[in-house]
């Protein structure tokens, strides 16, 4: 393999948004090009207060490159993170996980996200 130190690392195939049932199986992929220097690639759930709850990080067992929810409900509703890191920083892509029938689920936020960058607004319901 041709390792080279080439900037941030660089997402190939970020996690996509998905819309599913109580019950069902949530599975995000984020495909990460190693021909980069990568130190890390973990998996966060952002919380309602801005905060970012690190669920899996790569030297967990199994896949780096997937997180699975099996029996999503309703307060899996969210954003989680695929994080990609070196030496000289991160690279961060996030897909919106809704279960449906949950919309009447409160949260305290409303997230705007532009290209890779999560900004909270206001307060209310989403």
């Amino acid at each position: 393999m041709n390792v080279k130190t080439c900037g941030l690392p660089k997402i190939t195939n970020a996690p996509e948004n998905l819309t599913l049932d109580s019950g069902d199986t949530a599975r995000f992929r984020c495909t990460v090009d190693m021909t980069c220097m990568v130190s890390y690639i973990e998996w966060y759930k952002h919380g309602d207060n801005g905060t970012m709850n690190l669920l899996r990080k790569g030297t967990d067992p199994g896949n780096p490159y997937a997180f699975t929810i099996y029996r999503v409900d309703a307060e899996d509703t969210g954003l989680y993170s695929c994080v990609a890191g070196n030496i000289l920083g991160e690279t961060v892509e996030t897909a919106y996980l809704l279960i449906s029938g949950s919309m009447e689920h409160r949260i305290s936020s409303k997230w705007i996200i532009f290209a890779g960058v999560m900004c909270t607004i206001g307060k209310g319901e989403m």
